[in-house]
This record gives structure tokens, sequence and C-alpha cells, in this order.
């Protein structure tokens, strides 16, 4: 079942189990990392009483003044691992649409086995216009 992401509620984003379609450093040192699929829920919901887990698409992190020793085409694949260090607290998760700010370091382990480290001043994170949720069929 898709869902109409631009409407509230906002989202819980979880770094595990996302997985990323392409990566870039821009000319201001922002790294781009858009997601293919991020594994997400609602955060909260008015219609339904469940929380239901799935894959949202349409997401970007955007992470400013971007700093640390990585390559951007080699971070692409599954997130087996990871998390955002800020403020002295362990983020596995982001709210979603957000806004991060202050010293804060993006934490990244790709299945495929690359790392990723990247410290920067703030950490967006973007709902595309049609980005749309599909509950997991897992069991």
């Amino acid at each position: 079942m898709a869902t109409d992401c631009n409407a509230p509620p906002s989202w819980t984003l979880f770094l595990h189990g996302s997985e990323i379609s392409r990566a870039w450093l821009s000319e201001e040192q922002a790294l781009h990392i858009v997601l293919s699929a991020a594994a997400a829920m609602p955060s909260s919901r008015t219609d339904r009483t469940d929380r239901t887990e799935g894959y949202l698409s349409g997401v970007t992190w955007v992470l400013s003044g971007a700093q640390g020793q990585f390559d951007p085409s080699l971070i692409m694949g599954g997130i087996a691992e990871g998390h955002v260090t800020t403020q002295g607290q362990l983020l596995r998760q982001l709210p979603a649409p957000s806004h991060q700010t202050g010293p804060l370091t993006l934490n990244l382990r790709l299945i495929s086995g690359t790392h990723l480290s990247a410290s920067g001043h703030s950490l967006r994170v973007e709902l595309a216009p049609s980005a749309v949720f599909r509950e997991s069929w897992a069991c």
C-alpha cells in the first residue's frame, strides 16, 4: 500500500536497513546522499494505531560542511550499521523531514564493507514531493 508522504505525519527513518543509490560532494562541501529506499515508519498516525514499518522513497540526506576521509563514488548500497553523533547523543534513527544543526558526525558501514565517517555543521533530511511509503512484506 502506498501512502502520501507529503501530508502529515512526519516519518522516523532507520539508518540500518536503508539503501543508498548515489552520493556526491558539491562545490559548497555538502555531501548529498540519495536513498533508493529508506527504512521507515510513520512517527504518529491519527488514522491508524499501528506503526507499520516499510520503505520510503524520495529521501536525501545533505551533510553541510562535510569533512573526512571518504570517496562519494563508493557510497552506495545497503547500510549494515549507522548513526549520527550530535551534541553528545548517538542517533540511529532520524526524523523526516528534519534539520539537525551543530557539530555532528555521520558514520555508516555499508553491506559492501565500505565505511563512511564524515563530520559537518548540519544535516538535513529532505523528502521529495514525489516521496512514497510502501509497507514492508517481510515476515
